[in-house]
């Protein structure tokens, strides 16, 4: 039996036409491009990267797609203004927008759409479906579809072709490009369908295959398609013929990935009621399979509102999935450790009590941790502010990390660095081998110190362990208004870099005064002169809130120098408490 391929190219890149597509031909292999329905000449999605040019659909480009389409290519949608916000702002108008754009231009209908960075919510689904497609590439997960299985159209699985992590290149972030083998690309009676992006050079997209490499996989490719190993076709006409041989009933969640797992949500809350009864609400209606176990717990860290009262009520409603946990000693570490105590899981979700989060994020932030190839991993946190994002706030990541936000890439992955506590989630077996959050960091109260979260992830790093990054599993955290204030962002920011010292001590130095490296005092000294000096609202918060960082920064290694004759002994015994915490039943 054949193996059936697709290969897919998103984004309409210059790249992709001028070098992947004369190869392509002279193979005779078809393909399906997901173009941006924009005029714009460059790529924008939201990250940094190098300005990667895209079609700008002038005549030349109309004339070029329709004689791709005679030539038995397929062009599909890939929305109009490719950014998450505006995908989740109006689905509605990113579906329906791009299908028109393109099909009024080529006078063809579009029947295939593609979700930008793999982000596929219920809305977005249900928009593309009602916009009148017929089927929807998703993420990035290598499945294997095989003829007889069911299959979601709309939520069609792919193998991103090349991908191998991330890195900065003068300072701006593209994906490293890792050896392909097309022979595992086949697999007898399956549909598997490929995803490629950059096509060249860094300077052509993300994680950009070199071209001659490129040529290679298709010259490959075409020899297994001559021997009859392999059918290419479009992804349209992959659906196509998947379509008849497939059950009535729809999967409503990711495809074919493991399942008979126990997942706990471990929901730590502090004097949040209100925001608490939301967070659970979006938890309650996830979408799972019928074999996942799984249960919240929610763990009350001396709340004095009405945050018991909210709880009990979902374990009364539904006693089956929500118990109510009470942990006296303040501080979150206290709080996250008693519930990976109490947790019957095999693996354990952690989400904030002011976050909501999609139906799929708990399938989708689990599932590719059930095998055990990863310790945990993190998904995408995106901030919603009651208005406007204040004027005075840089779009950096300075910045945007005082607000939880967190997208380190576009698309699932390897993760190099820690997730960010409101979306993570570990295998329990994890926590009782290398202990639970450290107790000297956390928030406790109303003291924002945090880093507990960094810490156990990068202890985890650095023992050789691997996480994930699932970019499908949103979470999405609400800004109150008080957080949306100056004082809040400079005091958070000050106190993150007081955790950073306490937990990582002073940077390299010759010089100290007081246990302090003197290049802090020059840091301190520069970028106060960058603040009183910088023109706009955004570069000069931007400055002062490094200053206050270092600031912070300084005070830790001020905090870790006078224990630094027994900081070892110290973490020994925090660690040792943690572990402890987490084995006593």
């Amino acid at each position: 039996m054949q193996s059936l391929i697709s290969l897919t190219f998103d984004d309409g890149l210059r790249a992709q036409f001028e070098q992947a597509l004369p190869i392509l031909d002279r193979h005779g292999l078809p393909a399906t491009f997901f173009l941006i329905a924009n005029p714009d000449p460059i790529f924008t999605d939201g990250f940094r990267h190098p300005d990667w040019s895209k079609t700008d659909w002038s005549e030349k480009d109309v004339v070029l797609f329709k004689s791709m389409v005679q030539r038995g290519h397929e062009i599909g949608a890939h929305s109009v203004n490719h950014t998450l916000r505006s995908l989740d702002k109006n689905p509605k108008f990113e579906a329906e927008g791009s299908k028109k754009w393109i099909e009024d231009r080529l006078g063809i209908e579009i029947s295939s759409y593609c979700y930008p960075f793999s982000h596929c919510t219920d809305p977005i689904k249900r928009a593309v479906i009602g916009a009148g497609y017929k089927q929807a590439r998703s993420g990035s997960n290598a499945v294997y579809y095989a003829f007889e299985d069911p299959l979601d159209d709309f939520q069609v699985d792919c193998r991103h072709v090349g991908k191998s992590g991330a890195e900065l290149v003068d300072g701006d972030f593209v994906g490293k490009y890792g050896a392909e083998n097309v022979q595992s690309w086949l697999r007898p009676g399956c549909w598997h369908v490929l995803m490629f992006h950059g096509i060249g050079t860094v300077n052509d997209g993300w994680w950009a295959i070199p071209v001659a490499e490129f040529a290679r996989q298709m010259a490959e490719l075409a020899k297994h398609r001559d021997a009859g190993d392999a059918k290419v076709v479009t992804f349209n006409e992959g659906a196509q013929i998947l379509r008849p041989a497939q059950s009535s009933v729809k999967r409503a969640v990711p495809g074919p990935r493991a399942t008979g797992m126990n997942v706990s949500v471990i929901v730590c809350t502090y004097n949040r009621a209100k925001h608490l009864a939301k967070a659970l609400d979006s938890i309650a209606a996830s979408t799972l399979p019928s074999s996942v176990e799984w249960e919240v717990v929610i763990v009350d860290n001396n709340s004095r509102d009405r945050t018991r009262e909210v709880a009990e009520g979902y374990c009364l409603r539904d006693p089956a999935h929500f118990r109510y946990l009470f942990e006296p000693q303040q501080g979150l570490s206290y709080a996250r450790n008693a519930g990976i105590r109490k947790a019957r899981g095999e693996i354990l979700a952690f989400v904030d009590d002011d976050g909501t989060v999609e139906p799929d994020w708990l399938w989708r932030l689990t599932s590719a941790v059930h095998g055990g190839q990863w310790a945990g991993g993190g998904g995408r946190i995106l901030s919603v502010w009651p208005g406007s994002r204040p004027k005075w706030l840089s779009q950096d990541r300075g910045s945007l990390d005082i607000y939880g936000d967190f997208a380190p890439s576009p698309d699932s992955g390897p993760l190099t660095r820690p997730p960010y506590g409101g979306n993570m989630a570990y295998r329990k077996v994890i926590f009782e081998k290398y202990g639970g959050f450290r107790l000297d960091l956390g928030r406790s109260g109303t003291n924002l110190q945090g880093r507990e979260d960094i810490e156990f992830a990068n202890r985890l790093l650095a023992a050789g362990e691997r996480l994930w990054y699932e970019s499908s599993a949103v979470v999405n955290e609400i800004i109150p208004e008080y957080r949306a204030k100056r004082s809040y962002a400079l005091r958070w920011r000050y106190l993150y870099g007081r955790a950073e010292g306490t937990d990582l001590g002073p940077p390299k130095a010759v010089w100290f005064i007081g246990g302090v490296p003197l290049v802090l005092f020059r840091r301190i000294v520069r970028w106060s002169l960058q603040w009183l000096l910088s023109l706009g609202a955004g570069r000069r918060f931007a400055a002062q809130r490094t200053v206050w960082y270092v600031v912070g920064t300084a005070v830790g290694c001020y905090l870790w120098s006078r224990c630094q004759n027994h900081t070892a002994e110290v973490f020994e015994a925090q660690s040792k408490t943690s572990k402890s915490q987490i084995e006593t039943k």
